[in-house]
């Protein structure tokens, strides 16, 4: 009689001696609490690659119930507080922990870009308010899906591949199309009863909130490149289903991007980060500063060389400089330059 399949000991080569269920270490292959990131995900990849050969033919069922736990185990290694959590439940005592780095950091530390690439991308993110990861995209700076892995590190979440994925109508379903077009994001799976949904940025917390009351359970993020996304958008949340859930007319289908540019744009101004602020600050507090210095030194002179008005021509002068520094500063936040 044969055996009955043990995918674990068969297609992982997992000795039956150790003990079942298997850890997230044991099964992506791993030493207890390895915490290096990219070795995670090359496991997972690694481990995927193999099991798929399986995904057609009688084993289909048994190949993708063992792809979700692979990722499962993957999202949950590679995001730093749920890594932490799940280390402490394990029993590490070593009381470890990792302090996230920037994403210049991760890049620079890892060889990954130039100093000079990476200056311009700085300066593309300042003059134009995006965040540095978007910036290296447009300037075509590294492979996309390597920014986004580094990016998605930097902040502590997952990042995943898509393609490495087999999405269910089950879960697509959850999020309507609307939604997915409108954020760029889409549900990839449930896990410990909570939507992973997947974005190329981070979702502000009442767009988050959108979601988790459209599936009607909670929520959390990883992180995947922008064609990632459109891929799974243009496959399984079309412009007339959106359309259709919204109840509008072909005419106004404008106001749904497809590629969430729309929201990207907004989003990158209400997302700034601090040291962007302080930039933004810095900017503007300078060029209040030169309409002071300018308006108040035209104004003394104007007013004390022909008309001789003296301490009130001084006085004039500092306030007019007040005056349109102070309007020259407003300005620039109002317009958010």
């Amino acid at each position: 009689m044969a055996n009955t399949l043990d995918v674990y000991r068969d297609w992982l080569n997992i000795p039956d001696s150790e003990q079942r269920p298997l850890n997230h270490y044991q099964l992506l292959r791993l030493p207890k609490f390895e915490d290096d990131t990219a070795k995670i995900r090359k496991h997972y990849r690694k481990l995927n690659a193999h099991v798929r050969k399986y995904s057609s033919g009688k084993y289909a069922k048994e190949s993708q119930n063992l792809l979700n736990e692979l990722a499962k185990s993957m999202l949950c290694l590679t995001d730093a507080k749920r890594k932490k959590d799940y280390d402490e439940q394990m029993g590490r005592k070593d009381g470890k922990s990792v302090r996230l780095r920037t994403l210049e950091e991760l890049l620079v530390n890892r060889h990954l870009i130039e100093s000079p690439k990476l200056k311009r991308a700085q300066h593309l993110a300042r003059a134009v308010g995006i965040e540095l990861h978007e910036a290296l995209i447009q300037q075509k700076a590294l492979d996309p899906s390597r920014i986004a892995q580094n990016y998605a590190e930097s902040l502590g979440l997952s990042y995943i591949d898509l393609g490495d994925l087999e999405l269910t109508e089950r879960v697509l379903k959850k999020v309507p199309a609307f939604l997915a077009r409108q954020h760029s994001c889409v549900p990839v799976l449930v896990d410990e009863g909570q939507l992973v949904l997947a974005s190329p940025k981070v979702l502000r917390p009442e767009v988050e909130d959108q979601f988790r009351i459209k599936a009607g359970m909670p929520v959390r993020l990883a992180i995947c490149t922008r064609q990632n996304v459109d891929d799974v958008i243009e496959d399984h949340y079309t412009k007339e289903q959106a359309q259709k859930e919204m109840g509008l007319k072909t005419s106004m289908m404008r106001a749904i991007p497809a590629d969430g540019e729309g929201d990207a744009e907004g989003s990158a101004k209400d997302t700034l980060t601090p040291q962007q602020r302080r930039e933004a600050f810095k900017r503007r507090a300078q060029v209040a500063f030169v309409a002071f210095a300018v308006t108040t030194f035209v104004c003394i002179v104007v007013l004390n060389l022909p008309f001789e008005y003296g301490a009130m021509g001084y006085a004039m002068g500092v306030g007019a400089g007040i005056g349109l520094g102070v309007l020259a500063f407003g300005l620039m936040t109002v317009l958010k330059l």
